[in-house]
């Protein structure tokens, strides 16, 4: 077999959020377009789980009530999962999911998107963070 005739493997991407149907669109639409391949988790548990195990050039995250969500970005940046500590990560907010735009930029999140939000504008956002270098603080 040519190696200029296989496919590079797509980059992993991990998003994590409640709404089943964006997960599903977005993880479907990805795959079709060559973008990503993006694995969905439906809570942040199901998120750390994934995040043990294997590594991810991308994270889109939606901020939870209780703060784990900025707990997990935190052991992200120090080192506590397979992937780099500087991986592009973008944060979903809605109702009840507070911002603390320093909390955020002390962690290296450039990119937030407001819930609900559609499966394009997902998508878009995954392109501008696999574009992005990588730019955690440890």
């Amino acid at each position: 077999m040519n190696p200029s005739t296989v496919d590079a493997p797509l980059p992993a991407v991990l998003l994590a959020d409640a709404d089943l149907l964006l997960r599903r669109a977005v993880v479907q639409v990805a795959d079709e377009l060559g973008l990503a391949r993006v694995h969905g988790a439906p809570d942040l548990h199901a998120a750390v789980r994934q995040m043990e195990t294997q590594p991810f050039m991308a994270l889109v995250i939606a901020l939870d009530r209780d703060g784990d969500a900025i707990d997990l970005l935190t052991l992200l940046r120090c080192g506590q999962y397979p992937s780099p500590a500087a991986t592009p990560v973008a944060v979903l907010t809605g109702p009840g999911r507070d911002i603390d735009a320093a909390r955020l930029s002390s962690l290296g999140i450039r990119e937030t998107q407001r819930s609900p939000c559609s499966a394009r504008g997902v998508l878009d956002l995954i392109a501008r963070l696999l574009q992005q270098p990588p730019t955690g603080k440890p």
